[in-house]
């Protein structure tokens, strides 16, 4: 017996992978603030309502829906987070349920999904900054307005990587304070306008059944059911802080289960109200939906506040966006994929400064040169949240699919995660072949080439390590895990025969005494 405990305790490594990191400092608040502020709710309400109606979906019945779905993923990733514990998430599990090559092509999905959504997030947070001190931007393009939103874009952009720089605890407080703020405020004005509207307007209280009703055929309900699903993205990134959780192999899953519920509630009666007003006040579609539904109640004097509310929500999700990307950028450079320099971590804080400082320049200087060349900001955003979107939904159905070969890899093979999971993938590659159909039927080719040259350059790298550095292949997936001075003070002696002989008696003589 002593023998067969010394043998796995050799088998740990003298050095955990992932040792700089803080272990064990964050909690579960800190956990669910990570995956909120992704999915920025506040930013989701006041944009995908009105998406769904003009692709004629229904809005209500196509949130519950996209929520079934969503715990069906979350379902599947947390067959992988009460296991392992890994700041590359998705492409960790990934590397340990398929193949290193599709782990790779996860990581380059997961990159183009938090990049441009951190990228679409700084856009939105200038906009609505800019609308809700300066009136004046909401209806008009003049150079100063222009100039001043991309300043507005830089500074924001400075902000979020300054919270991944002072530690991840503080970051985490931050988004929740200004996520739960920012989307109580937007759903007591969707409450407080639904009933005054109702009144006033007889017909809006008649839409609610509207808002649940099919809308026209089975494309147009898929795309509406595609278009909810984008409002739920980001909402694993809480994964990436696996190592720095306490008792993460509990308390992560539970997190996340129950953050997709209760982003889903909120999502299914906001979406209702929203799309109930819209349609009974007869609004056609527009960029601010919810500032038009106030102009016409007459509660002009809110629509700063909203906005305020709306950038908060956006810089929230900048911030949540970026930390998943820089964690995501230390497991590839663990693992051999990226400079070894992205992996140096600050002494103190334990943060992983020098990838946070990497995404640096492209967080300040892409927002800022689009909306200084006049791209206008919501088609701009639109289209850097479409290619986020096929990014993350290309990274679920592998994570999926992962959960279909690592359960019987490790001998844990039950019949409800396998149906979840190929539940889940199926439904997912319905809903990213018809969100590529939508995009190119409107023609947008962006997320479609985007996604094509990342998959390319996954693969590329892939043949160029299993060329020159064969040996790293077999290394990539590093996760937390205990190390020999985890369990001991140094590595393990060797075990001799007579040191064996006198630890068995040891135990026959423990057990005799205790059965004495």
């Amino acid at each position: 017996m002593a023998r067969n405990i010394g043998r796995s305790l050799r088998k740990l490594d003298s050095v955990n992978p992932i040792h700089g990191l803080g272990h064990g400092r964050l909690g579960a608040l800190d956990v669910a603030a990570q995956s909120i502020a992704s999915v920025a709710p506040t930013a989701g309400l006041v944009t995908a309502p009105s998406l769904i109606l003009a692709a004629g979906g229904a809005p209500g019945s196509s949130m519950l829906i996209a929520t079934l779905v969503t715990m069906l993923v979350a379902s599947s990733i947390n067959q992988f987070t009460r296991r392992l514990a890994a700041p590359g998430s998705l492409y960790t599990f990934v590397v340990k349920g398929l193949h290193p090559a599709i782990g790779l092509i996860t990581a380059a999905a997961l990159v183009i999904g938090y990049l441009f959504l951190s990228l679409a997030s700084l856009v939105g947070a200038s906009s609505y900054l800019s609308q809700s001190f300066v009136p004046l931007m909401a209806s008009t393009r003049h150079g100063a307005s222009v100039v001043i939103e991309a300043i507005l874009a830089v500074v924001i952009a400075v902000l979020v990587v300054a919270l991944l720089a002072v530690g991840v605890r503080r970051a985490t407080v931050t988004m929740l304070v200004i996520e739960v703020l920012s989307i109580s405020t937007v759903m007591a004005a969707l409450v407080v306008a639904w009933f005054r509207g109702s009144r006033a307007h007889p017909q809006v209280g008649r839409s609610l059944g509207d808002a649940w009703g099919a809308g026209g055929g089975l494309t147009t309900w898929g795309t509406g059911v595609v278009l909810a699903m984008v409002a739920f993205i980001g909402f694993e990134s809480s994964t990436a802080l696996g190592p720095e959780t306490q008792r993460r192999m509990r308390l992560v899953p539970r997190v996340l289960s129950r953050t997709v519920l209760g982003v889903g509630a909120v999502f299914i009666v906001g979406a209702t109200l929203e799309s109930a007003l819209l349609l009974g006040l007869r609004l056609p579609p527009s960029a601010t939906p919810v500032s038009d539904m106030m102009t016409t109640l007459g509660y002009r004097a809110a629509i700063p506040v909203l906005n305020l509310a709306a950038a908060a929500s956006f810089v929230a999700c900048a911030t949540a966006s970026s930390m998943a990307l820089v964690r995501l950028l230390l497991a590839l450079s663990v693992d051999g994929v990226l400079p070894a320099s992205l992996s140096l971590l600050h002494p103190r804080r334990q943060t992983p400064q020098r990838a946070a400082l990497a995404i640096m320049p492209v967080l300040c200087a892409a927002p800022a040169i689009m909306l200084a060349l006049g791209v206008a900001p919501r088609p701009l955003m639109d289209r850097l949240i479409e290619t986020s979107v096929t990014g993350y939904l290309v990274a679920y159905l592998l994570v999926c699919a992962a959960v279909l070969g690592f359960l019987p890899r490790i001998g844990e093979v039950t019949v409800r995660p396998m149906v979840a999971a190929l539940t889940a993938a199926l439904a997912l590659a319905a809903g990213l072949v018809t969100y590529c159909a939508f995009n190119f039927r409107a023609g947008v080719r962006l997320p479609t080439v985007t996604l094509a040259i990342g998959v390319l350059l996954a693969l590329a790298w892939w043949c160029v390590m299993k060329f020159r550095a064969p040996n790293r292949i077999d290394r990539l997936g590093n996760y937390d895990h205990p190390s020999t001075t985890d369990v001991w003070w140094g590595p393990l002696p060797p075990i001799t025969a007579s040191a064996s002989a006198s630890a068995g008696q040891q135990v026959v003589d423990h057990e005799s005494g205790s059965r004495r």
